[in-house]
């Protein structure tokens, strides 16, 4: 994860000491408040996972960001917090047996995003990227005998994205993106040795479309 932030912030000190800086028609990032509701495709990355789960589905997210600079330079005003909660309910079938199985993923997100500077008045579509931390609450039911019934594990991940927003009419925004989240957890530790237990890989690219309000 530090990686991924480093690389995101090399980025936006590049494009701050570029020559976009000198251009006349550069307009500043969205400012104020934004809150959204994006809705997004959840592909996991784990075949397991897409194994048990019949691939991914519809994730469901509440977000904001917040400007932490309201001063002139336009370069530094695209610095917002970031954050959000997320809802992935999914059931699928065990592989082999076939028992039912369900699984629920609501994460809290805390991060920095960048909004860039729009290239021109006339089309006002701002980039942004963006890395935060992921702190993880997933709960799977099993139908099974053979495996624990109930397992409720959480711990903290990351996030890193990318996308586009600008205002549609008035203060209505719309945001098109795509994330990359990672989280893996270990098999939890179970008395009985008749039951198995294993570990589940969460980790996975959402691609979606939101739309906001801009205070």
């Amino acid at each position: 994860m530090k990686k991924n932030m480093t690389l995101i912030l090399g980025l936006v000190v590049l494009a701050a000491s570029g020559g976009l800086c000198a251009d006349a028609t550069t307009s500043p990032p969205p400012d104020g408040v934004i809150l959204e509701f994006r809705p997004s495709y959840f592909y996991p990355i784990s075949s397991d996972f897409r194994e048990i789960f019949q691939d991914g589905g519809v994730n469901y997210q509440l977000t904001g960001t917040c400007p932490v600079y309201w001063g002139q330079n336009a370069w530094v005003r695209g610095i917002d917090v970031w954050a959000g909660v997320d809802y992935f309910l999914k059931d699928g079938r065990s592989v082999g047996l076939g028992d039912k199985t369900s699984v629920q993923i609501v994460p809290i997100t805390l991060g920095l995003k960048y909004f860039f500077p729009s290239l021109g008045k006339t089309a006002p579509v701002n980039f942004y990227a963006a890395s935060g931390m992921k702190y993880y609450f997933v709960h799977t039911h099993n139908h099974s005998d053979y495996v624990k019934k109930t397992v409720n594990e959480n711990g903290m991940g990351g996030v890193v994205e990318a996308g586009f927003i600008t205002t549609i009419v008035d203060h209505l925004v719309l945001d098109l993106f795509a994330s990359y989240s990672f989280k893996s957890f270990g098999a939890p530790s179970i008395s009985n040795s008749e039951v198995e237990a294993t570990g589940m890989n969460i980790s996975g690219v959402n691609v979606g479309a939101g739309i906001g309000y801009k205070f």
